[in-house]
């Protein structure tokens, strides 16, 4: 799959997870890297894991993760795994808009 720039990536992350308001956006983590994004939405994902797993696992349905490895990387509690998991179905979107919207 190509890489898209990150800005949209992050604009479609922060619409599905939004950043805390003390935290720094995913939007600004986009002008540096995708690892710096991964390390920003990780840090997010671990407030989660510790204060709401619930709200959590409503966000996981809401972006539509694929149920076994979310829920391994939840019974897990790794933060690293579902923000790989997010990223990459954050981009599958992405690329299907961008396919079907030049049609």
């Amino acid at each position: 799959m190509d890489m898209p720039s990150l800005s949209p990536l992050a604009q479609l992350i922060e619409q599905d997870l939004p950043s805390t308001p003390a935290g720094t956006s995913y939007l600004d983590k986009a002008q540096t890297s995708l690892e710096e994004l991964k390390e920003a939405l990780t840090k997010q994902l671990e407030r989660y894991l510790q204060e709401d797993i619930e709200g959590l696992i409503q966000i996981a349905y809401r972006i539509d993760l694929p149920e076994a490895p979310f829920d391994w990387a939840l019974s897990h509690g790794n933060a690293p795994a579902i923000a790989e998991l997010i990223i990459t179905r954050e981009l599958q979107k992405l690329a299907f808009r961008q396919k079907y919207s030049s049609r």
